[in-house]
């Protein structure tokens, strides 16, 4: 995020593309770091509804981190989320790299 504000910086009028390709990079990585945060926050309430399981037993259905709601009151479920997060930073990458490539191909101007 702080190299596309850096390389930016050399443009007095960006092109169209180049704007196009900074939004959809930092919107999909902001996405993806604001929905990690939001699951790093979720782990706690998620550890507390684990089942204790004796020694040698399988773990339960209950046991599946993946399978688990974010917390008590949304009944949204864990795995869900973690693969939304990686596949906004893998838009995020795909964008970026077309932002490099545009930047590539118009040179990038000094002022």
């Amino acid at each position: 995020m702080a190299a596309i504000g850096l390389l930016l910086n050399n443009f007095k009028t960006p092109s169209d593309d180049l704007k196009k390709y900074t939004f959809f990079s930092l919107l999909f990585f902001g996405a993806s770091i604001i929905i990690a945060a939001w699951l790093l926050s979720a782990l706690p309430s998620i550890q507390q509804g684990l089942v204790p399981t004796k020694e040698g037993e399988d773990g339960n259905d209950k046991n599946d981190v993946y399978m688990a709601n974010l917390y008590s009151f949304v009944p949204l479920r864990f795995g869900r989320f973690t693969g939304l997060v990686h596949t906004y930073f893998l838009f995020g990458i795909v964008s970026f790299g077309f932002f490099v490539i545009e930047l590539l191909n118009h040179g990038i101007k000094h002022e």
